[in-house]
């Protein structure tokens, strides 16, 4: 007994539209997957570079402006009527800080 076997006709349009589908897939979720690494970039790596940033600013502000604002506060008010060292030392580097 033999069976005849009928080979099933390839039906193109079928097969790209599971393509397409599949390929529309992938777009969605690389289209989510950008949208959260820019989310997480723009709400954590964002500010914490900020931070960075004028942390650093500041500190080379300090490092090269020092010398004049450590010039005139060493003549300040504040400096030479401080009793003790330690208050002398805190007006000055109150004076520095806000010069």
């Amino acid at each position: 007994m033999m069976c005849s076997m009928k080979k099933k006709k390839f039906d193109k349009e079928a097969y790209f539209k599971k393509v397409v589908a599949k390929e529309n897939q992938k777009t969605g979720t690389a289209i989510v997957f950008w949208i959260i690494l820019f989310l997480v970039i723009w709400f954590i790596v964002g500010p914490i570079s900020l931070s960075v940033q004028k942390k650093g600013f500041n500190f080379i502000k300090g490092t090269i402006g020092s010398s004049e604002a450590e010039d005139y506060c060493a003549d300040s008010w504040k400096v030479k009527s401080a009793k003790t060292d330690f208050a002398a030392k805190k007006a000055f580097d109150s004076c520095v800080k806000n010069y």
